[in-house]
């Protein structure tokens, strides 16, 4: 085999120097068309169009803004900046000192670069440090930016320019900047800083901030020593001692970016979404009006230790919220509390609902007749015992004066008849969702015993006026809407609305004149807690419901302070402002209701609106069922075996206040029982319901007992 000489693969020197020197040519030039090569950028337009500001928008239905809140914890951003809204002379101004050839040059200014080298000034241009807010992988990080980074920035910056208008350039860089802080974009900085939009900057103002660009961790004394230092870059005679004083006045204090409207704070907690702009159904001066008149109101009676309250403005057609009133704002000690959802008690807020329903079920009529006698009522705990608020009892009212007065012992007798689970049960599907247990309560819950919102209670009486359906309250209009639910017939909706506009039916209580009296139809009703410590005043005419609470948010009392005085009158105030160009017209009675003759328990013939099939002997319909009581078991015994008694002889004995009429009989746990009395041994242990019903299966009372097993508490004797 030939041998190779090793001498012949040598190659020249001189070729080795050519080879040398072409990869270093190609090594220089490389950077060169990398530069050179072409690419893509965003559009002015997408960059523009994907800007959200830090904060969202909440409008009302009109596209009015309410109020403005942060949802972006990372940086502070206003509404993009157009280019004609800034200061001219602060685009001078960051022009002579970024980049005093921005106009000049196509991307990368060879003057800044030989500026660098001469440590007098950063090289990069206002275009290449756009180039670097669009992109975050181009920014340094340390002191200065790799050489990669530094070629990739020239790349973009040649894109930019091949493809953006300088005007452009200008407008997003002054958007994307950052300044001090967390805050980002001329906008931002200049209402954060200076107090004013970017339109109204001055000189002065304006050197400073551009002495802060870029700089968002630095002292204030380090801003002011480089704007005094910039004072003759930019040709501004103001002295650096004038410059320290602004800059300490402007950048010492934390930065407030607040809303320029701030007209239903409360919403923010409300808001699922977190889209840039969201649309309430609120409309701004229904809200003004409302939150005026509460405000003025609290104000003239906070003497009499009233501070919060909250209005409630409802379209009865769409249950749309046109106002939402959470504080007081100017009185209140609680300004983040949202009173229009916190549980207070109910007072006699309640009471249209409970009548509503007995004559739905026609247990009652507006004219049957009630005792409004003093009462002691059994219970487990002890007797219960109900007032009337101003301790005044007129005999034998109807139902039209019991509910219209607000007269509490009448209120007691109707809800023995409805039965306090079946009451709970009705108030849980009008969307009351802060009752407790039914056992929970009992005859006083005719009196608001139970804790509700002013946003509950204002969902019930839209129901009201809207004869009897329900649908949960809208509050933004991309909300779906909900398919109304009947809870009440039209016609003892439609009773219930004549008997809380009768302005006559109210005087035994209220007088002919107060401010429940409106020059246009309407249907309200007053609540006043135990103590005084809540206030409500609710009702609605024909287009709009109003619900207004009174009291302190922290519970505490007011001093004299009443339905009628504390919430009636801004309840008013409201409502003559809704209706100040708008008529409220009086419903039109539903089929199935109409008006009959009866004789009221003074022996006068008067006129009544009755339900198909109840007029004869109404006014005599509620004594009759009051009559009938359970006597034995009390409602809420507790009852046990006994191991040391025969179990032939435990026994529980049922009995009644007069005799069983004909036809009704004892229901034990839904079972028709045949005496009047049960061994213990056929009971379960766990909670039983008795009731009396009549032949048509209707309730006329009915209590709950429980049974154990074990350990005797008490073993339930036949009274003697």
């Amino acid at each position: 085999m030939p041998r190779i000489s090793m001498r012949s693969c040598r190659m020249p020197p001189s070729r080795w120097i050519r080879i040398l020197l072409v990869l270093g040519v190609m090594m220089g030039l490389a950077p060169l068309i990398y530069v050179l090569l072409p690419g893509s950028m965003p559009d002015f337009a997408a960059v523009k169009n994907s800007w959200q500001m830090s904060d969202q928008k909440i409008l009302d239905r009109h596209g009015h803004l309410l109020l403005t809140t942060r949802i972006d914890p990372q940086r502070r951003r206003l509404d993009w900046l157009q280019l004609d809204q800034v200061a001219p002379v602060l685009i001078r101004t960051i022009l002579r000192v970024e980049d005093q050839r921005f106009y000049q040059h196509h991307g990368i200014d060879g003057r800044g670069f030989l500026a660098m080298l001469g440590q007098r000034r950063g090289g990069s241009s206002l275009t290449m440090q756009l180039a670097a807010q669009l992109n975050p992988t181009l920014k340094a990080k340390g002191k200065f930016r790799r050489p990669w980074q530094k070629l990739q920035q020239i790349r973009t910056a040649r894109l930019l320019e091949k493809t953006w208008s300088k005007e452009q350039i200008l407008e997003a860089y002054l958007n994307l900047v950052s300044f001090r802080g967390e805050l980002q974009g001329l906008e931002a900085a200049s209402q954060a800083l200076m107090q004013k939009a970017a339109h109204g900057l001055n000189a002065e103002e304006s050197l400073l901030l551009t002495a802060a660009l870029g700089l968002p961790t630095a002292s204030v004394e380090s801003i002011a020593r480089r704007a005094c230092r910039l004072r003759s870059t930019v040709d501004l005679k103001t002295d650096c001692e004038q410059l320290e004083r602004l800059a300490r006045r402007t950048l010492n204090r934390a930065p407030q970016l607040g809303s320029p409207v701030r007209l239903a704070p409360h919403l923010a907690a409300l808001v699922q979404a977190q889209e840039q702009t969201v649309r309430s159904t609120l409309d701004r001066h229904i809200q003004e009006v409302a939150s005026q008149s509460l405000q003025s109101h609290l104000a003239a009676i906070q003497t009499q230790n009233v501070h919060d309250g909250a209005v409630l403005v409802v379209d009865n057609a769409s249950a749309e919220v046109l106002a939402y009133v959470g504080s007081s704002e100017v009185t209140t000690k609680n300004l983040f509390v949202d009173m229009a959802r916190g549980a207070r008690q109910a007072g006699s807020s309640l009471k249209p609902l409970l009548y509503g329903h007995a004559i739905d079920q026609k247990l009652i009529t507006a004219a049957s007749l009630l005792e409004d006698t003093p009462i002691s009522l059994p219970t487990s705990s002890g007797l219960y015992v109900p007032r009337n608020y101003d301790e005044q009892y007129h005999g034998r009212v109807t139902v039209r004066e019991a509910l219209a007065s607000s007269l509490n012992i009448p209120a007691v007798r109707v809800i023995d008849m409805v039965g306090v689970p079946a009451f709970v049960a009705k108030m849980r599907t009008l969307g009351f969702q802060n009752l407790g247990d039914t056992e929970n309560y009992g005859h006083s819950l005719a009196l608001g015993a139970a804790d509700i919102s002013a946003w509950e209670l204002a969902g019930a009486y839209v129901s009201l006026a809207q004869g009897g359906l329900y649908r949960p309250l809208k509050l933004f209009l991309d909300e779906p809407t909900p398919s109304a639910q009947r809870w009440l017939g039209p016609e003892a909706a439609f009773v219930i609305g004549q008997i809380l506009s009768d302005r006559s039916a109210r005087s035994l209580t209220f007088g002919l004149e107060n401010p429940l009296a409106t020059p246009f139809w309407s249907a309200v009703k007053t609540g006043t807690s135990k103590d005084m410590r809540d206030n409500w005043c609710a009702g609605y005419s024909s287009l709009y419901t109003v619900v207004v609470w009174v009291g302190n948010a922290d519970g505490s009392p007011m001093w004299s302070v009443t339905g009628i005085s504390g919430a009636a009158p801004v309840w008013r105030d409201v409502m003559n402002a809704l209706h100040a160009g708008t008529p409220s017209v009086e419903p039109a009675p539903p089929q199935g209701v109409g008006r009959a003759a009866f004789i009221d328990a003074k022996g006068q013939k008067r006129t009544e609106w009755f339900l198909t099939g109840t007029a004869p002997d109404a006014q005599k319909l509620a004594d009759r069922r009051w009559a009938l009581k359970i006597l034995h078991p009390l409602d809420g015994t507790l009852v046990a075996f006994d191991p040391d008694i025969p179990e032939t002889q435990q026994v529980l004995f049922f009995e009644a206040s007069a005799t069983l009429p004909a036809g009704a009989r004892w229901v034990l746990d839904q079972k028709v029982q045949t005496r009047d009395h049960i061994r213990l041994s056929d009971l379960g242990n766990g909670r039983h319901r008795l009731e009396i019903q009549d032949r048509a299966g209707r309730r006329l009372d009915g209590i709950s007992f429980e049974v154990r097993g074990g350990s005797a508490v008490q073993v339930s004797q036949r009274p003697r």
